[in-house]
């Protein structure tokens, strides 16, 4: 599918010469080659043979600054502080979201940074800003980076960051599905969507016969996260993969899974992200082997489960969610 905003990067970009930071990186048969991409979302970062997953992770100066601007603001503009910061003095930077994501108001980040020296391109419904780097806001800029960094969340018993899922709430479907995972969970399992480690904490806190934990998220920020909120209890291991879940994916045979897969593609619905979760899982656990699950009501995941699954049993349904147990 055909990506606007990174089309209007592209034209806006034009043939940039030397070295090249691109934040939320995509591929794209044009970029440069000299080229440090970051991209924390697993099944777009497997689109560069070399990847940065945290803009953290940085070294070192460029003559270029590329950015696919998020749609969360203050997610946005941390990205482009920390990436203002590795572009040399005189180096240009290009700016790009779709109108409807954020793309309309590019203006007013790059101007909240004290800089007044750039231009604009609209194109593929789509939006670019493109300058050089001169004169700004350092106070802007160093405000930008405290509020969109990791930081305490729900009165400090988490860590989280903008733009991680739901990243300063508990989820509601999750909250529920919490009162419906049996403590009797023991053994080796996984966290599939772990986040910033909501249902994997519950988890730890509550089932003690777990030996093994895999916390597994698309986004590396959020793995990161689950790191700091995750304390093995015990003699618990905690293992944290950065993945992408609508693939199979090599994990000892599991006895349980716990889940609440997203169901968007940037604005979309997407029920086939859900249902390749559903076949992963199914993949992963070992005969009579445990999955419990939340979904939004209204998508349509009992087929795939009775299809794959020995036992199904709908657990729950109100509040505008569903939750499923099913084994193996």
């Amino acid at each position: 599918m055909k990506n606007n905003a990174l089309e209007t990067l592209m034209l806006a970009a034009g043939d940039e010469a030397g070295r090249v930071l691109f934040l939320n990186a995509q591929a794209h048969a044009d970029l440069p080659d000299d080229l440090v991409a970051v991209q924390w979302f697993y099944p777009h970062a497997c689109g560069f043979g070399d990847v940065v997953s945290r803009i953290e992770d940085v070294d070192g100066a460029f003559d270029a600054l590329f950015m696919l601007a998020p749609k969360n603001r203050a997610e946005a503009a941390y990205l482009f502080a920390r990436g203002f910061l590795h572009l040399k003095e005189g180096g240009r930077f290009v700016l790009a979201a779709a109108n409807d994501a954020g793309g309309k108001s590019l203006h007013k980040m790059v101007q909240a940074f004290g800089i007044a020296d750039f231009e604009a391109l609209s194109k593929h419904k789509a939006k670019a800003v493109y300058g050089v780097k001169g004169a700004n806001d350092q106070s802007a800029i160093d405000s930008a980076i405290h509020a969109g960094g990791v930081q305490d969340v729900l009165e400090g018993v988490y860590a989280s960051q903008p733009g991680v899922f739901g990243w300063n709430k508990i989820d509601k479907g999750s909250a529920l599905l919490t009162q419906y995972i049996s403590d009797d969970l023991c053994g080796v399992g996984a966290d599939f969507g772990c986040g910033y480690g909501y249902l994997s904490r519950h988890v730890l806190a509550r089932c003690c016969g777990v030996q093994t934990l895999y916390a597994i998220d698309a986004d590396a920020r959020a793995v990161e996260c689950a790191k700091i909120n995750l304390e093995p209890q015990d003699d618990t291991l905690v293992e944290f993969r950065w993945a992408d879940l609508t693939k199979p994916q090599s994990l000892a045979p599991l006895d349980f899974i716990i889940m609440n897969p997203p169901f968007h593609q940037n604005k979309d619905t997407d029920v086939a992200i859900g249902q390749a979760f559903i076949a992963t899982a199914h993949a992963a656990l070992k005969p009579s082997g445990r999955l419990y699950m939340v979904a939004n009501a209204h998508l349509p995941y009992e087929q795939i489960l009775r299809d794959a699954f020995c036992d199904v049993d709908k657990l729950y349904e109100g509040q505008g969610f569903k939750i499923f147990a099913a084994t193996k």
